[in-house]
């Protein structure tokens, strides 16, 4: 048992930085009552997947081999993130965005607009992952909808990441309101995360998550 909103202001204290927001992929839960292991995890990049967006997955140390404060990483997760509430009025969650490459998309704006992510020491909560023993349905498997959706996101994030220029207005409704910020450039994304989306390169930085001593 942990009081994980005492936990989470603690963890973003920590950060010693008002433009923080704590961001990882957390442990696991499951209606039976059990509850994966209380590790360090933090974000890495797998690959590109077919549509030119990366594919994160996690590292994953115990506990006692966690580092002592949070660590800069350039991703965020949306199964666990954590910030002042004045970040989403500023950043906006764009709605035209599905769910594949969602994650990467608001990363790059929240960095662009001057934000910096980091990733928890330890987790504040736990996150019920697609279970189909339980008949869980994701959004994709009762809605008819879902292939245009995704053809909306997809253009949006390819247009925003410089893979691919979109000039179908029907894919483009609102982006002025969701584009990147004027902070940081996406170029210097790259540089720290190590993914350069046009080149589809990704570094051994970016694969391995090392990102604890990068400016």
């Amino acid at each position: 048992d942990i009081d994980w909103d005492l936990l989470a202001l603690k963890l973003w204290s920590q950060c010693n930085d008002e433009k923080a927001f704590l961001s990882h992929y957390p442990p696991a839960y499951h209606p039976d009552g059990t509850f994966g292991p209380r590790n360090y995890n933090w974000h890495k990049v797998k690959e590109f997947m077919k549509n030119g967006i990366p594919k994160l997955n996690s590292g994953s140390l115990g506990k006692k081999d966690a580092p002592t404060a949070p660590i800069r990483n350039p991703f965020m997760a949306g199964g666990c993130f954590f910030t002042k509430a004045d970040t989403v009025r500023k950043v906006p969650y764009d709605p035209y965005i599905y769910f594949e490459g969602e994650e990467t998309s608001y990363a790059v704006r929240l960095f662009t607009h001057g934000y910096n992510g980091y990733t928890p020491t330890e987790p504040f909560l736990y996150h019920l992952y697609y279970n189909v023993e339980h008949g869980r349905a994701r959004h994709f498997e009762d809605n008819n909808d879902y292939h245009e959706k995704n053809r909306t996101s997809f253009a949006r994030i390819r247009h925003m990441l410089s893979i691919e220029q979109c000039a179908n207005p029907l894919y483009m409704t609102e982006y002025e309101k969701y584009k990147l910020g004027s902070f940081r450039t996406l170029e210097q994304f790259e540089h720290f995360s190590g993914v350069y989306f046009k080149e589809q390169k990704l570094t051994q930085r970016a694969k391995d998550g090392d990102y604890a001593n990068i400016k």
